[in-house]
């Protein structure tokens, strides 16, 4: 999309409109692409007349339609081109500014992972990069207890010594508070992808509830945290602490930003924000 704005901005057209036949002829003279190739592009980022505005095209859902809905992929932030019929035939308008905020939105939804995307190739791209921000958060947790707390921390922990979680998943952060006998073990859970009420909503339930083919985060922590307890012992040694008794497991959930939702629904785990957190644990 950036080829195709800057092309079309460096014929300083400026609110312009032009058929599409002739659009196309120049993208891909300006470009190099085949008409055919063109032709999608324009198809992919351009708004045409529906005889029923709520009823989504084929391969659409309705949340792509409804006005309401935030990263709608039938938005005009996503579809910045208009085609519209001309008396010759399909006309194409668009204004620069436009092109450039659409832009700079396509750009930011798959480099925040917040894309929902179709193609094999990009759903692997996006995963990657949700991978990515989930990862820095975790190290930013682990950080927190190591560097605010001082606490010794370990991150992304997978086995104690020689004893594997089998099919428990790996704990996100790992702590011993030797002052108060606290073995810490920490859910970390970036939302920055959530920015509206409904992704957040399919946020908490993941993290709440799951769904049939999943079990919730939760669920799955409390799994861990339970291995935990009957491994102290073990834990302490992988700290290098004297295995004692009087130690105590405890557990929270880490989110990048307060939520309210723990004060509305039951949630058997204590949530805390990263400034939270950073202030000291409970």
């Amino acid at each position: 999309m950036g080829s195709k704005t800057n092309f079309m901005k460096s014929n300083n057209q400026r609110g312009e409109w032009t058929t599409r036949d002739e659009l196309v002829s120049r993208i891909s003279d300006g470009l190099g692409w085949r008409d055919s190739r063109v032709l999608e592009a324009i198809e992919l980022f351009s708004l045409g007349p529906r005889s029923n505005f709520l009823e989504p095209p084929p391969g659409m859902s309705p949340g792509d339609v409804y006005p309401w809905r935030f990263n709608r992929a039938l938005s005009y932030l996503r579809r910045p081109l208009i085609l519209r019929r001309g008396q010759s035939g399909p006309e194409i308008l668009w204004g620069d500014r436009h092109l450039e905020t659409a832009r700079e939105n396509l750009l930011s939804l798959c480099l925040t992972g917040r894309l929902k995307a179709r193609s094999g190739a990009m759903r692997a791209f996006i995963g990657k990069r949700r991978n990515k921000q989930g990862k820095d958060f975790n190290d930013s947790v682990a950080d927190t207890l190591r560097d605010s707390l001082k606490l010794p921390t370990k991150r992304r922990v997978r086995k104690i010594g020689k004893l594997r979680f089998d099919n428990l998943g790996d704990i996100d952060v790992l702590a011993a508070d030797a002052s108060r006998k606290h073995i810490i073990v920490l859910e970390c859970k970036d939302l920055s992808v959530a920015r509206t009420p409904h992704e957040l909503l399919d946020e908490v339930t993941h993290l709440l509830y799951g769904d049939r083919k999943h079990r919730s985060v939760v669920a799955k922590h409390e799994d861990r945290i339970r291995w935990v307890r009957e491994h102290r012992s073990e834990v302490l040694k992988f700290f290098e602490i004297p295995a004692r008794t009087g130690w105590r497991v405890v557990s929270y959930i880490v989110v990048d930003e307060a939520l309210i939702t723990p004060h509305l629904l039951k949630c058997p785990i204590a949530v805390l924000s990263l400034e939270q957190l950073k202030k000291g644990l409970p």
